[in-house]
């Protein structure tokens, strides 16, 4: 199949096929259009005919040939794909043949695994202590088996002994169920002592796992991840699965609208109470692609996520990325400080859980009312934070008229002359490719309204267009500010034999979802910084680097802050007091 699909990649060049959808015009080494994924005056859809993909600055999708038929069609890959081959002159009867026979084999293997974890959790003893948790935690047994929950065993191959007899260890791997042992031959179970929540596809098909860690005596292993979930795999596509959408497809279409959750027992609670357009991202960020996907079956996005600070933080991402697509966005909110998510909001107030889901808060009035009540309106440094707070989220919405109400809103809380906001909102703007400014300014703008997700996806990005400057200089910057992920990245591409500034030698090797990631980062920064010489390369990466640090420990402090005010609400003033000293000493840093 990897044949076939690098065959039409080869006879289809992508300004051809995506000038038959839209009209292109040159910028600089692109191409650039308005974006025909969601409203917009200004061009910020560009196409790089040197790496074959294009992306959006606006709305964040991009990709490859595939990827713009798939989104402008509203088809998934294998339609895409079948499509472009017709139009390529590809034949891929074989290679359906295979994959076909390839998938059915995953979907075997991940239904065998759901019977397997169903049977341990309602047949064997720790299985039925982890029901009794399940009904304390409010989830009706009903409940429990329409959503086919489960039990993975505490043994190392309970499952891959199971089913090892019927498949090969090879596809037990590829369905990401098992993991091949590092030191000696044979394999072990990936999910062990937890409940397990099957997600499945648009059918109803059961395609990965969602696991809950959960031991039986009560001693959980502090190590691992509270939640872990199925890897990447030919049936399963995190980035564009949703939690139980097959089951709230129809509703969202009736209703006009989705409730997008952050974890998979929130979703189970609210189908409970009737509450069933409800779905999650489950195990990444709401993505670009996850919003199209719902942006298919209604125009508006209500969000709950849980109330700590990376549920906070989820809710703002999720909320730009929402507005720049063109939907209409709003919060359920949680008055209840003790319910750190909605599954524990939900149990302990059903009813009024149901009716704010009717009422939801528009996202701007939710987000003005925080700001407000963080900052002072009457001072200077409180108008400016404020403004700080709310024009990245005007700015990302793509109705003019609806983006001019907020605008004006702002201005007559704020007391201040909605012209000088205006004036403000241009910074923000100007985060958009092809501005006529050098480097070290534009690399500025984008510094003065990053927040950290942002900043390292400018550092990746500006690394992967020129890497020969960044291998013969990486000593000179502290790469520990990054994730480790992206510190890994960095360390195979110093490990790569590159060949002048070409990152093909880097690339081939990688995973597609990888390559599809880098090659929007290459086009960013061919947009961002088309012309920029090696010089100006360094002095832009080392104002980055420095920039998230500061940002990095600043992030820090206010962590540091919510800390603080739960130990003085709970009385604990030893706590306060350490947590003072970190702040202290943290503070010293900046």
């Amino acid at each position: 199949m990897d044949d076939a699909i690098q065959q039409v990649r080869d006879r289809i060049d992508i300004v051809d096929l995506i000038s038959e959808y839209i009209k292109l015009q040159k910028a600089g080494s692109n191409l650039k259009a308005p974006c025909p994924f969601h409203n917009e005056k200004t061009p910020s859809f560009f196409v790089s005919p040197e790496r074959q993909t294009w992306h959006c600055f606006g709305c964040n999708l991009g990709g490859s040939i595939f990827d713009f038929v798939m989104e402008y069609e509203g088809v998934e890959f294998g339609p895409a794909l079948r499509m472009l081959a017709h139009r390529a002159g590809v034949t891929l009867t074989e290679y359906d043949q295979k994959e076909k026979g390839e998938r059915e084999q995953l979907l075997n293997i991940i239904e065998k695994s759901t019977q397997f974890y169903e049977k341990q959790l309602w047949e064997s003893k720790p299985g039925q202590t982890a029901v009794k948790y399940l009904l304390n935690r409010g989830v009706a047994e009903k409940l429990l088996k329409s959503f086919r929950v489960g039990f993975a065993p505490e043994a190392w191959e309970g499952l891959t002994g199971f089913l090892e007899k019927t498949f090969t260890n090879q596809n037990l791997q590829r369905s990401g169920m098992s993991i091949a042992r590092e030191n000696k031959s044979g394999f072990y179970d990936r999910f062990r002592g937890r409940i397990m929540f099957p997600i499945n596809n648009i059918h109803g098909q059961p395609i990965g796992f969602s696991g809950r860690i959960f031991s039986p005596t009560g001693q959980v292993n502090d190590q691992v991840g509270k939640y872990i979930n199925s890897p990447q795999t030919l049936i399963y596509d995190k980035s564009r699965t949703l939690f139980a959408l097959d089951r709230a497809r129809q509703q969202i279409k009736e209703r006009g609208r989705s409730l997008i959750m952050e974890g998979v027992m929130d979703v189970i609670l609210a189908h409970q109470i009737g509450v069933d357009h409800a779905v999650a991202s489950t195990g990444t960020a709401l993505t670009e692609e996850q919003i199209g996907i719902v942006k298919r079956y209604a125009p508006t996005i209500d969000l709950s996520f849980d109330t700590d600070p990376a549920g906070v933080m989820a809710t703002e991402k999720a909320v730009g990325a929402s507005l720049a697509q063109g939907l209409n966005v709003n919060v359920v909110t949680l008055d209840d400080p003790d319910c750190k998510d909605p599954a524990d909001y939900i149990q302990k107030h059903t009813r009024k859980f149901t009716e704010r889901v009717e009422n939801p808060v528009a996202v701007m009035d939710f987000f003005a009312d925080q700001a407000f009540k963080s900052f002072d309106p009457a001072t200077p440094q409180g108008k400016k934070a404020i403004g700080a707070k709310l024009l990245p989220f005007i700015n990302r919405i793509s109705n003019s008229i609806e983006q001019s109400h907020w605008l004006n809103n702002l201005a007559v809380r704020l007391q201040t002359p909605e012209s000088v906001l205006r004036q403000e909102l241009v910074s923000f703007s100007n985060l958009s490719p092809g501005l006529n400014s050098n480097s070290l300014e534009k690399t500025s703008q984008i510094v003065k309204v990053a927040d950290l997700l942002t900043l390292e996806k400018a550092i990746l990005a500006l690394i992967i267009y020129r890497p020969m400057w960044y291998k013969d200089n990486y000593t000179k910057f502290d790469t520990s500010v990054l994730s480790d992920e992206s510190q890994n990245l960095l360390k195979k591409l110093r490990q790569s034999e590159l060949k002048e500034n070409s990152i093909d030698v880097f690339v081939s090797p990688l995973a597609d979802s990888i390559k599809k990631v880098i090659n929007r980062w290459y086009l960013q920064a061919q947009v961002q910084w088309d012309d920029i010489e090696e010089p100006d390369f360094l002095a832009v990466l080392d104002q980055l680097f420095l920039s998230l640090r500061g940002k990095k420990i600043k992030a820090e402090l206010t962590e540091l802050e919510y800390k603080i005010k739960e130990a003085e609400r709970t009385k604990n003033q030893a706590r306060v007091l350490t947590l003072a000293q970190k702040f202290i000493e943290l503070s010293r840093k900046i």
